[in-house]
C-alpha cells in the first residue's frame, strides 16, 4: 500500500491538495491530454457527510489523461456530483481498496481543467457550486471502493494583506459598481485569450455587484493574455496616487514546486507598478502571456500565498510626474488549472501623504475619503 496522496480537481474554484508526489508516477503536467471525454450525465449525488461503497470494474473507460499529471488513468470511471450551497473545507477519502484507484474533482466535467490529484484523499477549500468527483483506475486498475466527503465551514480569512492610500483628496473616482467607466479590454499579448469582463458577479463571496472581471461568475480561461486599460489621464501633485479594491484568486503553487502559474499586474507604459505591500511572487512557470517573469498578485491562500479578498492595494505613480498614462491591469495564465482569478471593484487617482496598512488606518483618514 502506497503511503503517498494524489487528488485531480478540475476547474474547480478555490483549490489547492496537499501531499507528497506518488511514487513511481510523473508530476510534470502533460503538454497532451484528453479533452471533453469525460460523461457526467449520470453522475450518483454526493451529499457532504456522506460514504458510498462503490465499484468502477465495467465502468466507462472515457478519459485516459488529465492536465495536471503524466501518469495513465486508463480504468473505468465513477462519476460522483457534489452541490455545496456556500464556502467550505472539503476532504474526500477513498479506503476499502484492492488496486490502484484514484480521486478527482471537477467543476464543468472537463479533464482538461484539472487543479490537484490524490491518492487515497484531497483536502481543498472550495465557493459555492456544483463538483464532479471521480474514482478513476491507474493503468486500467478496476476494483471495488468506500468514497466519504466531509465538509466543514472555513475559518476566518488571513490578515488582510493590501494597502490603503490615505487620501487628501481623490481627483478620479471609478467605481464600477455605477459604470464601467470607460475602461477597455485589450489583448497583452497576440496569442493570450480575452478575459477581462464588465457585469454583474454573483460567484465571488462578497461581490460588490458589478465589477470588472476576469471571466464573471466562473473561472478564467487557460491561455489567458488580456489587460484592463483605464481612460488617460495626467499624473501631478494633486494626482499621483491610486488605490484600487481587489478580490484575487489565482493558480499559486503547486505542492512543492516553488512557482506561480497564474497571476496580473498593474502596469504604465510596459512599466510594472508595485503595490505598498509588494506582488506575491514572480510568476515563473507555465508561461502565462503578458506576465510571464514579472511580480503578480496570485492570492492562493491553500499554497501559503494571503488571498485577497476585496481587500485594498495603494500604488505611487509618482514616477509619471507630468505625463498623461493610462494605468493597465495585465492577467495571464499558463495552459491548465483556473481559479476565480481577478475581479476589481474601483479605482481611485487622487493625492496622499503617504500609504498606510489597513489596521493602522485611522479614524480620521478614513472619514477623509468620503468627505
Amino acid at each position: 500500500m502506497r503511503t503517498c496522496m494524489k487528488v485531480f480537481l478540475i476547474a474547480g474554484l478555490v483549490c489547492l491538495a496537499f501531499g507528497p508526489a506518488l511514487a513511481g508516477k510523473p508530476t510534470f503536467k502533460p503538454t497532451t491530454f484528453d479533452r471533453g471525454l469525460l460523461v457526467c450525465d449520470n453522475a450518483i449525488d454526493f451529499p457532504c457527510g456522506e460514504t458510498f461503497a462503490g465499484s468502477n470494474v465495467g465502468a466507462p473507460a472515457n478519459v485516459s489523461t488529465y492536465s495536471c499529471v503524466g501518469w495513465n488513468e486508463s480504468g473505468g470511471e465513477v462519476v460522483y456530483e457534489l452541490y455545496l450551497d456556500d464556502t467550505y473545507d472539503v476532504t474526500v477519502t477513498l479506503s476499502n481498496l484492492t488496486c490502484d484507484l484514484d480521486i478527482f474533482l471537477l467543476a464543468d466535467c472537463e479533464e482538461a481543467n484539472c487543479i490537484t490529484y490524490g491518492d487515497s484523499s484531497f483536502s481543498i477549500q472550495l465557493n459555492t457550486g456544483t463538483y464532479y468527483v471521480v474514482v478513476d483506475g491507474y493503468n486500467a486498475a478496476e476494483c471495488g471502493f468506500d468514497l466519504t466527503i466531509t465538509c466543514e465551514a472555513p475559518p476566518p480569512p488571513p490578515e488582510d494583506p493590501g494597502s490603503t492610500c490615505q487620501f487628501l483628496s481623490i481627483c478620479y473616482d471609478w467605481d464600477f459598481a455605477v459604470g464601467d467607466h470607460g475602461f477597455v479590454p485589450e489583448p497583452c499579448d497576440v496569442e493570450g485569450l480575452p478575459v477581462w469582463q464588465y457585469g454583474f458577479e454573483a460567484v465571488v463571496p462578497g461581490s460588490p455587484g458589478n465589477v470588472w472581471a476576469t471571466i464573471l461568475n466562473g473561472p478564467y480561461v487557460s491561455g489567458a493574455g488580456d489587460g484592463l486599460i483605464s481612460p488617460p489621464f495626467t499624473v501631478d501633485p494633486d494626482c499621483d496616487w491610486m488605490e484600487i479594491k481587489h478580490y484575487v484568486y489565482t493558480e499559486g503553487y503547486l505542492t512543492g514546486s516553488g512557482n506561480i502559474y497564474d497571476g496580473g499586474n498593474v502596469t504604465v507604459d510596459e512599466i510594472v507598478i508595485p503595490p505598498v505591500e509588494g506582488y506575491d511572487g514572480v510568476c515563473n512557470s507555465g508561461l502565462p502571456d503578458c506576465v510571464y517573469q514579472e511580480e503578480v498578485f496570485a492570492g492562493d491562500i491553500t499554497a501559503g500565498i494571503p488571498q485577497r479578498t476585496w481587500t485594498t492595494s495603494c500604488f505611487d505613480l509618482s514616477q509619471f510626474m507630468g505625463m498623461t498614462i493610462r494605468v493597465r491591469f495585465d492577467f495571464g495564465s499558463d495552459s491548465s488549472v483556473t481559479r476565480p482569478g481577478w475581479y476589481l471593484a474601483y479605482v481611485r487617482i487622487g493625492d496622499t501623504q503617504g500609504a498606510v496598512s489597513d489596521e493602522d488606518m485611522t479614524w480620521g483618514g478614513i472619514k477623509s475619503l468620503y468627505r
